[in-house]
């Protein structure tokens, strides 16, 4: 059985336009944006307040489930459960926190020029295999 306190469930969204998929960058490494599932909450709304987070005013519109990954995080090391949601953004994208830097990634072959965390490269690579980003 996983150690629950080694274990992490994050929740992300997938803002592809123009099929190029929206990162953010925060400490060293390119992640997806969203963040971690708190106690008791559901996923909706674990996303909608990552987001009012990480990008104030941004009014984000939850498609549909795409995938679950697995993985370890970068820093802490702990295991990783990614679910993955389609998201659209309502109106221009909200000022970023001060933590995050964010950038629309352009190309999945040039994936390992940027320091992505491997959960994140693996979510890429399988955009891209499905023709869904460049």
């Amino acid at each position: 059985m996983q150690n629950l306190c080694n274990f992490m469930k994050t929740i992300n969204a997938l803002i592809i336009q123009d099929k190029k998929l929206l990162v953010v960058k925060k400490n060293d490494y390119w992640i997806l944006p969203g963040g971690k599932l708190e106690y008791n909450e559901d996923d909706i709304s674990c996303l909608k307040r990552e987001i009012g987070e990480e990008l104030s005013n941004t009014k984000l519109i939850i498609k549909n489930y795409y995938k679950t990954f697995k993985g370890i995080t970068p820093k802490s090391k702990k295991f990783l459960e990614s679910k993955c949601y389609f998201c659209e953004v309502e109106g221009e994208i909200g000022n970023p926190s001060n933590e995050i830097v964010l950038k629309y990634f352009v190309n999945a072959s040039c994936v390992h020029k940027y320091n992505f965390s491997k959960t994140t490269e693996s979510i890429i690579v399988d955009l891209y295999k499905e023709g869904l980003i460049l």
